[in-house]
């Protein structure tokens, strides 16, 4: 994690497995290994903020690699304090 002021960064790995179940018994279908990057912007002289992600799979095997993922953008909720 790495933050200033007006912006801030996050970082993570994340591990997508699929599976099947059958007669009670879980395989593992498929693993990808994700990259997972936050970051959020702003300006002192604004009161709003942006948020970008990104989504970077580095390797993987099986049903994985068939994911996808999708996201829409909207203008958010006003906080306060």
């Amino acid at each position: 994690m790495y933050a200033t002021r007006t912006q801030a960064c996050r970082i993570d790995g994340v591990l997508y497995e699929t599976y099947v179940v059958r007669n009670g018994v879980r395989t593992t279908t498929g693993e990808v290994n994700l990259l997972l990057i936050n970051y959020s912007y702003g300006s002192t002289s604004e009161s709003r903020i942006a948020h970008q992600l990104d989504v970077t799979a580095f390797n993987g095997w099986g049903d994985a690699l068939k994911g996808s993922y999708s996201g829409n953008a909207r203008v958010g909720y006003s906080c306060t304090k």
